[in-house]
């Protein structure tokens, strides 16, 4: 039983790779594509709200951007959940391999895509002046669970 676990972690990681790696691959910018669309977002919507409607929230910007980086994160993981069981038809079929191991791997890829935007995030909201609390750092563990 223990060997099995083991291998499912090896299979876990090595999709995961691959479905990292496969994300970006036919993407002329490659990753800064992931970081360069919620930006488009984040001006866009700042413009729309704060010049056009005139809300007036304080650091309205960094508001827009995280909701943004985490409604992604969700939303790529539960659209391509499905996509990636319905595109290994040889590991469904062919090979044993329960299916959540499938799905854990591509939400796996995504979550370390995520991290690395977060990362780019924090230099962000410092330049647009937000002030950080330690309840900032609880990001990261509501994203992994």
């Amino acid at each position: 039983m223990y060997e099995s676990k083991q291998n499912y972690l090896e299979v876990i990681r090595v999709l995961a790779e691959n479905y990292f790696k496969v994300r970006y691959r036919n993407s002329v910018l490659g990753f800064f594509w992931s970081l360069l669309n919620p930006l488009a977002y984040m001006v866009i919507l700042t413009l729309v709200f704060s010049i056009l409607l005139r809300v007036n929230i304080p650091n309205y910007a960094a508001w827009v951007l995280l909701g943004l980086l985490v409604w992604r994160f969700f939303a790529v993981g539960t659209s391509q959940s499905l996509g990636c069981i319905l595109g290994n038809p040889s590991l469904v079929t062919k090979v044993y391999l329960p299916r959540y191991i499938i799905v854990l791997s591509n939400n796996i890829a995504n979550l370390l895509g995520s991290s690395l935007e977060f990362l780019i995030l924090l230099p962000l909201l410092a330049i647009l002046g937000v002030n950080f609390t330690p309840y900032a750092f609880f990001i990261a563990p509501i994203l992994a669970m």
